[in-house]
C-alpha cells in the first residue's frame, strides 16, 4: 500500500534561497512568480520582490505603501540593508573605474609596436562555401 506522505512531492518553497533580510518579512505568493510577495506582518500583496519588501517594511521610496505593522527596529533593519547594498554597489563601481583609468589604449603607438614584434595584424582570409564558385584572379 502506498504511503501518501512519501508519494506527494513537497510543497514549493515560500521564499527564495537567499539570505536577504527582506525574506524575514515576506513570503512568495506563487513560487512560479518570484516578484509577487506577501508581507508577513500586514498581509499586503505586491509586486517588486524582496527589494520592494524592504521598501514596504522600511517605509522607503514611493514605490510601495508603507507597512503599518512594522516596528522602528524592522524599519531600521531594512533601511540599513538597502544602504549597505547601495554602498557596496558604489564601491564596486569606483573600483572598476579606477581599473579602467589605469588602462592606456593608444592605438597608433601600440599597433606599430605590435606589428614590429608580431608582423602584420591583418586577419587571414578563410575560404567560404561560395568561394569555390568564384575564382577571381587578377593578373
Amino acid at each position: 500500500m502506498n504511503n501518501p506522505s512519501t508519494d506527494t512531492p513537497p510543497p514549493p518553497p515560500l521564499k527564495r534561497n537567499s539570505n536577504d533580510v527582506g525574506w524575514e518579512y515576506g513570503l512568495l505568493c506563487d513560487p512560479r512568480v518570484p516578484e509577487k510577495v506577501r508581507c508577513r506582518l500586514c498581509g499586503k500583496e505586491f509586486s517588486g520582490g524582496v527589494y520592494g519588501m524592504k521598501d514596504h517594511i522600511g517605509h522607503l521610496n514611493g514605490n510601495v505603501s508603507a507597512c503599518p505593522m512594522s516596528s522602528k527596529e524592522d524599519q531600521e533593519k531594512c533601511k540599513n540593508a538597502k544602504m549597505e547594498a547601495k554602498e557596496k554597489k558604489n564601491k564596486k563601481r569606483k573600483h572598476e573605474e579606477a581599473i579602467r583609468a589605469k588602462v592606456n589604449i593608444n592605438k597608433n603607438n601600440n599597433v606599430e609596436e605590435l606589428e614590429k614584434e608580431l608582423g602584420p595584424l591583418k586577419a587571414p582570409h578563410f575560404q567560404g562555401p561560395l568561394d569555390q564558385f568564384c575564382n577571381c584572379h587578377q593578373p
